[in-house]
């Protein structure tokens, strides 16, 4: 484990200057030291300049024109002098152990990259409950499963949830242009093929939903395709290296293997499915994200004023639910991977589906129920 090694905070700031004291004071207060703040604006609009400038000596800045997020990283690393290096998002929080926990799972030479969970706040800084990502995060050694599964294949934090290893990102730094506006999924696909990812399972961060956020602001359709976008960016950025390094991937299984893909089935079959504007129950245990932009009205099971509400007790609860939901108007009910574990879990709701509504699709994504008698 490293000793007092200097840490990097590199906060990238784009007219999120009602977010930017709470940020940067939590870069600051960390409990480990010594850490050195750097703060790159990437041509702000609003009051960001003056919150920067008012920090003075405290941290190290640059009020820069518009280029995106990737000069913003590509600058705050060249001015940067740490072992390790943390990007902090502007509308995000640190707590203040985060350093100071992360840094312990550097344990040996190999790892690159340290990751965790991030507790999801609003735009009040009121926790709503919520974890980003939603899943577990993968840890260890990636480099075969990427190589043979694709780029996307393993379970990543956003920005906000890592520690890096300096000698790591000076092999891969700058962020290529292709990659200017998608810095994470440059970074997730080439750490693993440099070394290995640790996991730290509590939380170290505050991912802030404010409704124009980047990526989760956006809408199910077209989240998704730039999501397919950047996994077709990645899929090349592998290519070039295994080129580069003389081996032969499973091509074959990153396009089988990539959930993308999947989600998109997913949303097809849907359209096809459920006719336009009518509601349908959802059951995948709210890792779709799926939204009204299908044309349909996913409405999650079980749910309570909107949202999702977490699994029945019980056959009979499940049961009860979805015959009040379909009396609402509710036309079919969807399972999907990866909650097939329900047909286990639940073998009489699985019986009275059967017994009482028409299955009208089934494959390895998703299973679809016609509640109209």
């Amino acid at each position: 484990m490293p000793g007092q090694s200097l840490i990097s905070i590199i906060i990238t700031s784009y007219n999120y200057g009602r977010f930017l004291t709470e940020c940067i004071d939590s870069a600051l207060a960390q409990t480990y030291q010594p850490v050195e703040v750097i703060v790159i604006d990437d041509g702000s609009k609003d009051d960001s300049p003056e919150i920067i400038q008012s920090y003075g000596n405290r941290i190290q800045s640059v009020l820069k024109s518009n280029e995106g997020p990737a000069s913003s990283w590509n600058k705050g690393f060249a001015l940067s002098r740490g072992e390790f290096v943390l990007f902090l998002d502007s509308d995000d929080v640190l707590l203040a152990d985060a350093v100071a926990n992360g840094i312990k799972l550097f344990e040996t030479s190999d790892i690159v990259r340290v990751q965790w969970p991030l507790f999801q706040i609003d735009q009040h800084s009121r926790r709503t409950g919520g974890l980003i990502p939603g899943t577990e995060l993968h840890e260890g050694d990636l480099r075969s499963a990427v190589l043979n599964n694709g780029p996307a294949c393993y379970m990543s934090s956003p920005t906000s949830g890592n520690l890096w290893r300096r000698s790591f990102l000076e092999k891969v730094l700058p962020v290529p242009d292709k990659f200017k506006m998608m810095c994470d999924a440059y970074l997730m696909t080439m750490s693993p093929l440099h070394g290995s990812i640790k996991f730290l399972r509590t939380p170290q961060s505050l991912y802030r939903t404010h409704g124009s956020n980047d990526y989760h602001g956006m809408s199910f359709l077209p989240r998704l395709q730039r999501d397919i976008h950047s996994f077709e960016h990645r899929c090349d950025l592998l290519r070039d290296y295994c080129k580069l390094h003389q081996l032969t991937p499973n091509e074959a299984g990153w396009i089988k293997d990539s959930w993308f893909y999947r989600l998109r089935n997913v949303a097809d079959e849907v359209q096809k499915i459920v006719p336009e504007n009518d509601p349908f129950l959802i059951v995948e245990n709210g890792s779709w994200g799926m939204d009204k932009s299908v044309g349909r009205i996913p409405v999650p099971f079980l749910e309570k004023d909107g949202y999702y509400y977490g699994a029945p007790p019980d056959d009979a609860a499940a049961i009860g639910e979805l015959e009040r939901m379909r009396q609402q108007g509710v036309t079919h009910i969807v399972f999907g991977w990866p909650a097939f574990w329900w047909f286990d879990h639940y073998p009489d709701l699985v019986r009275y589906l059967q017994q009482q509504y028409r299955k009208v699709k089934q494959d390895d994504d998703l299973v679809v129920y016609d509640l109209r008698k």
